[in-house]
């Protein structure tokens, strides 16, 4: 179904058609790996292979894409969405990718243009206006989309902090007792580098790719058993569409120890960004700060191959997630989440 939507003239007329099914599929698949690449701030979780993904993954949903345009070859920038129904039938339009993807955008060339992303979000009002429930999570707060939804009046407005390290990462920046505590860890684990007992490796092939996925997903289930917080993720899911992406925009950092992985992070990345996707570490050897242990060498790893940042993504609010990357230095950022108003 395609439904096209008059918005008032800027230079050119834009119009917002809302292509949905097979429509928004093939649009997926053909036009928007165009406007992916004619756009610098889209991040991964905004690339075709990672949408087609996740609407492959999930059969019972409609995959929707809005598209705006000033005329026939002439695109601007589209939002890709997915509708579901509740039990009672109700509709709700969220991002396709969500709730995996830390970040939530439009893609296309005049993304960031005001114009373009005030008729995306007109489109959004309207299906609110209609009975549809609404949720846009994770829209960097900066952004032209994300600052138009946090000023719309009537709905629900949170914000989450991510953070970014900036590469190469400066230790000797770092307070004297952070630098004191990291330089302790770091050589318990060279001592055991020393005698041959860790290996760090980053996953570069398909086969790799899954074997490395398979200790992270291990690991994260280990670290979340039976926790009252545990997140309710598709870990399966999630690797069926990380291997539509491939070793070209995935990969996974492990850090073994005895022959044991102990830490692990699967990662996404685009140019010179790489994007924490799932961080996972073995609990009972917590002592020893495996996550840690493992960030400083993908951190050097990813310097030594030119990568401009590390992005940790969404930051939970208790206070050892948001100390624990602090001392990286990020330079931090928030996302928000807007949900129209009614319940789903």
């Amino acid at each position: 179904m395609s439904m096209g939507m008059p918005i008032l003239p800027w230079r050119d007329t834009l119009t917002v058609h809302a292509l949905e099914g097979g429509e928004a599929l093939d649009y997926l698949a053909v036009q928007w790996p165009m406007l992916y690449a004619r756009d610098q701030e889209a991040t991964p979780y905004q690339s075709s292979a990672w949408l087609r993904g996740w609407a492959a993954q999930r059969p019972a949903t409609t995959p929707i894409v809005l598209a705006a345009s000033y005329g026939p070859g002439r695109p601007a920038a589209a939002l890709a969405l997915a509708r579901e129904h509740n039990a009672q039938g109700r509709a709700r339009v969220s991002p396709l990718g969500s709730p995996f993807a830390e970040y939530v955008r439009a893609v296309g060339p005049d993304a960031s243009q005001p114009h373009v992303a005030a008729a995306l979000v007109r489109r959004l009002v309207e299906w609110a206006e209609e009975g549809v429930s609404v949720v846009l999570p994770d829209v960097p707060s900066a952004s032209c989309l994300g600052r138009i939804v946090a000023a719309e009046p009537g709905w629900q407005h949170t914000t989450v902090l991510c953070a970014r390290i900036q590469l190469p990462v400066s230790y000797d920046a770092m307070s004297r007792s952070t630098r004191r505590e990291h330089t302790r860890r770091e050589r318990i684990w060279t001592d055991l580098a020393a005698a041959g007992r860790i290996e760090y490796h980053r996953t570069r092939t398909r086969e790799e790719l899954a074997s490395g996925y398979s200790d992270a997903q291990h690991l994260h289930r280990r670290r979340w058993a039976g926790h009252p917080a545990s997140p309710d993720v598709d870990l399966d899911g999630l690797l069926e569409v990380l291997r539509r992406c491939g070793p070209g925009e995935v990969f996974v950092a492990t850090l073994r120890l005895d022959g044991v992985a102990v830490a692990a992070m699967v990662c996404l990345y685009r140019e010179r960004t790489c994007y924490s996707l799932l961080p996972a570490m073995d609990p009972a050897v917590a002592g020893l700060a495996p996550g840690h242990a493992l960030q400083r060498r993908l951190l050097s790893d990813l310097a030594r191959l030119e990568f401009d940042s590390l992005d940790l993504g969404r930051t939970r609010s208790d206070p050892g997630q948001v100390e624990y990357k602090r001392q990286y230095g990020p330079r931090w950022t928030t996302t928000t989440t807007a949900a129209s108003a009614g319940s789903w």
